[in-house]
């Protein structure tokens, strides 16, 4: 699967489908009897392929098995089992060639996962070490939860023989959060008949509601990766063509009513700081005390709040050289904005209105004075305290957050002209960031059966003496027709501060997509006022003053035809430009790719672009010319590739070296498109 820098994945690029688990409320040593499954919910997906896929998930009364991939404990010969995992790719709903059998366990805290993968040769398993969420090419088993039961939701569990974990969670059925990372536990083992995987999952580390009535259902999928074969296996069939993750998943069913483990997390802090400089006679002393709070409201709801916090052990961003007229973006990386960040950001990239890392930037609001030099400014603002509630129940997914950051002063170097016409220098501090409140609120509702859903989001900074700013958006996601239809998008007004003062500025972003195993199409169009700025609080991509559409042709034969196991062929073209409608980009091109029965790919790219004028990189001077180009490529093999590049001022060609892919990611390449 994928997360942040993981490897493509099939839960994120599309392949996903359904289990369904039952489970059953018997001592630890005694035969599971069979029990009447909960009622099905009203907003069950028509799915066929998940039909009987259950599995019921063993509760534990004694002691919990240890994890380290031996199955030996009486529980795994006696829990409820699977082993009818029907392939991906490369034979679609064919049996998976190597077996593989599945239980699970659960007790008062954790769920307990055991998968056994039978292999006719153990010597030719792939496995390899690497970090968290960063796969070498081997084998692979994911595990993935839905909780709620919502059909839109889930958690991701990963690893591969060598124990590597990598873990994400998936909103609104195929979109998947990256960020998400849980604390949990799991052994392998590889021995003459295959590998074992052990996992120990926190039912902390998920989210989910109490549920109605006598027992509990979760969604549940488990998917299994044999590297040399290039097969993927998944336990609930998916056609080619067929969309959808989550929706698609099976049920694993527990005997009672599960309900979330009481959430409360209370982490006070203190730091001592002592800096001590070669010109100055005396040390700096200073210390820093806070607090950061975690409370569960009910089974579905979270607060979350923060006073002074350390962010001390956040990842640096990387150095960027940045020659372009646009901002770098920086992903956020402290963990109370991580928390539940897809509550506040639609899916559109094209901006954002929220961006965490607006709070707490880099103080500079305030200009200085034109007879003051900088001598040193902090490097960032100081967040006094923020606080948070987000959640989810009965089809509404909400939030709220609120932060306050403090005034930040600069030493400065003034010059003080005095009677006669003296001149004098002295060192005084200027306020160059006022007193600010930093807010945002979200509303979602799913709709059509949870396929579907329409939000709505406002922003607001309230600054101390200066010009504040607001934003209000709407966004939707429509799907029919079996999800192969989707027209989502993202309009947003803005009042902001600007040259001359606070303006008030609209744009927006809307994509009608159509995918089918055979056929599909896109059409995008966007289009941002002269005056659309959420740079306050959010983050635009690009320009302003600009309207683009573009659209494109999808073309494919995903199964086996005569020597080859597959054919996509796209079309693709484009034109934007600005309220004066000096078209600034317009192009576009075709791409043809090839399978062949032996996994390896033969692909052709070419792209047009055509003469267009460039009025930003000028800074504020007149137009540009930009020539028109072209670009060609040819991926021959797996191990290289030949590309040309024409422009009307030079040509260039060559044979660049490229890193062997496995079948595996090419497999992951054809579920991306």
């Amino acid at each position: 699967m994928s997360a942040r820098s993981k490897p493509s994945s099939w839960w994120s690029t599309g392949a996903g489908t359904f289990l369904l688990l039952s489970l059953l409320a018997v001592p630890a040593c005694a035969h599971v009897p069979r029990q009447d499954l909960p009622p099905k919910p009203s907003n069950e997906p028509p799915v066929p392929e998940k039909a009987r896929k259950t599995l019921r998930a063993f509760p534990l009364t004694g002691a919990p098995p240890r994890i380290d991939g031996r199955l030996d404990e009486p529980v795994w010969a006696r829990a409820d089992s699977i082993d009818d995992l029907v392939q991906w790719e490369p034979d679609n709903l064919f049996p998976l060639s190597e077996r593989t059998v599945i239980r699970v366990a659960y007790d008062q805290r954790f769920l307990y996962v055991a998968v056994r993968c039978y292999d006719r040769e153990p010597g030719r398993i792939a496995s390899g070490l690497g970090r968290r969420e960063d796969f070498p090419p081997s084998d692979r088993i994911e595990i993935g939860f839905d909780p709620r039961h919502d059909h839109l939701t889930g958690y991701v569990f990963q690893t591969n023989p060598s124990g590597v974990q990598g873990d994400f969670a998936f909103f609104d059925d195929e979109s998947v959060d990256r960020q998400y990372d849980a604390v949990w536990e799991v052994g392998t083992l590889t021995g003459d008949s295959g590998w074992v995987a052990e996992f120990r999952i926190p039912f902390s580390q998920m989210r989910f509601e109490r549920p109605p009535g006598s027992g509990t259902v979760w969604g549940f999928e488990a998917r299994r990766l044999i590297h040399r074969k290039g097969e993927v296996g998944q336990w609930v069939g998916r056609p080619r063509g067929e969309r959808g993750q989550v929706s698609r998943w099976g049920h694993l069913v527990f005997a009672e009513r599960r309900s979330g483990p009481r959430r409360v997390e209370i982490l006070p802090f203190t730091a001592a700081r002592r800096a001590q400089l070669r010109a100055a006679p005396e040390a700096e002393y200073r210390g820093d005390v806070g607090v950061d709070v975690r409370l569960g409201l009910g089974t579905s709801a979270t607060l979350a709040a923060t006073m002074n916090p350390d962010f001390g052990q956040v990842e640096v961003d990387p150095a960027v050289l940045n020659l372009s007229v646009f901002e770098t973006f920086f992903p956020e990386k402290r963990p109370f904005f991580l928390e539940d960040w897809r509550t506040f950001v639609p899916p559109q990239e094209l901006f954002r209105l929220f961006h965490s890392r607006r709070i707490g930037r880099r103080p500079g609001r305030l200009p200085l004075g034109s007879t003051d030099r900088l001598v040193a400014r902090p490097t960032q603002t100081t967040i006094l305290g923020a606080a948070k509630v987000t959640g989810k129940g009965a089809g509404w997914t909400y939030g709220a957050l609120t932060a306050l950051t403090a005034r930040e002063y600069a030493a400065v170097d003034s010059l003080v002209s005095a009677a006669g016409g003296a001149s004098s220098v002295h060192r005084v501090e200027r306020l160059i960031e006022p007193l600010t409140s930093y807010s945002v609120a979200r509303l979602q509702r799913d709709v059509r059966r949870g396929t579907s859903n329409v939000g709505g989001l406002v922003t607001a900074v309230v600054r101390e003496g200066d010009a504040d700013a607001l934003a209000a958006g709407v966004d939707y996601k429509i799907r029919w027709d079996r999800n192969r239809f989707e027209w989502n998008g993202h309009w947003a007004v803005t009042h902001a501060p600007g040259a001359g003062g606070p303006r008030t500025g609209a744009g927006g972003v809307t994509n009608l997509v159509r995918s089918g195993k055979h056929v599909g199409f896109h059409l995008h169009v966007d289009h941002l006022g002269r005056d659309f700025r959420v740079n306050d609080l959010g983050f635009q991509r690009n320009r302003n003053d600009r309207t683009a559409v573009d659209a494109g042709l999808n073309l494919s034969q995903p199964d086996p035809w005569w020597v080859l196991r597959g054919g996509f062929f796209s079309l693709n073209g484009g034109q934007a430009w600005n309220a004066d409608r000096l078209v600034f980009d317009r192009g576009a091109g075709a791409g043809l790719s090839l399978q062949f029965r032996n996994f390896w790919w033969m692909s052709a790219n070419v792209f047009r672009s055509f003469e267009t004028l460039d009025d930003l990189n000028t800074r504020g001077g007149p137009p540009i010319v930009r020539p028109a180009g072209a670009v060609a490529s040819a991926d021959r093999t797996r191990r290289q590739c030949a590309s040309v590049r024409s422009t009307p001022d030079r040509a260039r060609a060559g044979l660049q070296p490229r890193t062997r892919c496995s079948p595996m990611d090419h497999q992951h390449r054809r579920q991306r498109g």
